[in-house]
């Protein structure tokens, strides 16, 4: 069996990993675990949809509201340093960015 090769579920992967490589790759393994379960031998735009509702379940609970907000964010301007506008640290709650560091700590346990 050979990994997600589509172009449009390999972007699909992408946004449901948040862009997380680790997330990504424990995705794609999922999901072919599950093809391979199910006798699927290729996964593309077709068969990922299914194979993707079967084991979504345990990557959407990962994510707390407060992580999800920031990596929006972050995908929406283009990632996230020390310069990050004060526009951006007001959505997320925080006054610094010195503020967000525990929460992008807490990120490379949870990927």
């Amino acid at each position: 069996m050979s990994p997600p090769s589509h172009r449009r579920s390999s972007a699909q992967i992408a946004e449901y990993a948040y862009h997380i490589p680790r997330q990504f790759n424990l995705i794609c393994e999922r999901v072919m675990r599950r093809a391979a379960m199910e006798g699927i031998t290729r996964i593309d735009e077709n068969t990922f949809p299914c194979l993707w509702s079967t084991v979504q379940e345990s990557f959407t609970i990962q994510l707390t509201p407060e992580v999800r907000r920031l990596l929006y964010m972050a995908r929406r301007q283009g990632g996230l340093d020390a310069d990050v506008d004060d526009a951006t640290l007001k959505e997320l709650g925080v006054e610094t960015f010195i503020e967000l560091v525990p929460l992008l700590k807490s990120l490379e346990g949870a990927c």
